[in-house]
């Protein structure tokens, strides 16, 4: 077989704490003793009252709200949730928040595969953009690798995201941002972890999925017809720019395939 590069691997360290613990840990992010921030606080969760959780039971909404105005978490609330509204504001206090003991390698896992396609609904929150593009610089980092962590003294665990299922769900994403000419959303950060993820799509019928072609087609239509502005139109022009490179990347794929048939 042709020795092609393996995914890079690097390892993630959860913290060891009790749920219990980590609240107390993340305490200092939720400046309670600052009226101004308490009010602004208050005015953003009735926004999302009208917006995010308008549809939620009021059941549902009481430990999601003391949550986000607290920092108290005494009922379930899904990890998607209440990272979003966690009100980190750093690299440090993000990578504290992913690996504390309110999430484990299961819920890790999902926040790498699915996060950044999964926060329309925060769009109108005034730190939806400042969010996700930390997550996305920090969390899922500038080129693709495996991350795994321990579970166990003798087992392991990936809970970075498969690259084909990653790579259909980015493209599928871009494909719609186009259609609609979304203004910003977190996958216009994450052109090269795209890049980077593409060689190791290999996974056939994941692959088969993933609409390359029609993904560089809108492109071109899209910076033909003109009318694109700000992130929208950075993201188009960095797919154009680096077109011969996505096609390059998913060769490394095809070429990797036929090599695997025909050693098999």
């Amino acid at each position: 077989m042709t020795n092609y590069p393996e995914i890079p691997r690097k390892e993630n360290t959860p913290s060891k704490e009790s749920s219990k613990q980590a609240l107390k840990n993340l305490a200092y992010l939720w400046r309670s003793d600052d009226q101004g921030w308490m009010a602004k606080r208050e005015a953003d969760w009735k926004m999302m009252l009208e917006t995010v959780f308008e549809d939620y039971p009021k059941a549902e909404r009481k430990p999601i709200e003391e949550y986000f105005k607290y920092g108290r978490l005494n009922q379930y609330v899904s990890a998607r949730s209440f990272f979003f509204l966690t009100p980190y504001d750093s690299a440090e206090s993000l990578m504290q928040l992913f690996n504390s003991g309110l999430m484990n390698d299961v819920d890790r896992s999902d926040m790498y595969g699915e996060y950044i396609f999964d926060s329309d609904r925060f769009v109108d929150c005034s730190w939806y953009k400042r969010h996700m593009s930390l997550f996305a610089e920090v969390v899922m980092g500038e080129l693709y690798c495996e991350v795994y962590e321990q579970t166990s003294k003798n087992h392991s665990a990936i809970i970075s995201p498969p690259p084909a299922l990653w790579c259909n769900d980015f493209v599928r994403n871009a494909i719609k941002s186009l259609s609609s000419k979304d203004e910003w959303k977190p996958i216009y950060v994450c052109v090269n972890y795209f890049v980077t993820a593409l060689p190791y799509a290999i996974k056939e019928k994941q692959r088969k999925r993933i609409k390359l072609q029609q993904l560089l087609q809108e492109v071109s239509k899209s910076l033909s017809g003109g009318g694109l502005s700000g992130p929208l139109l950075d993201f188009v022009q960095e797919l154009k720019d680096r077109e011969q490179e996505i096609l390059d990347a998913w060769d490394i794929g095809e070429q990797k395939i036929a090599s695997m048939g025909q050693d098999s």
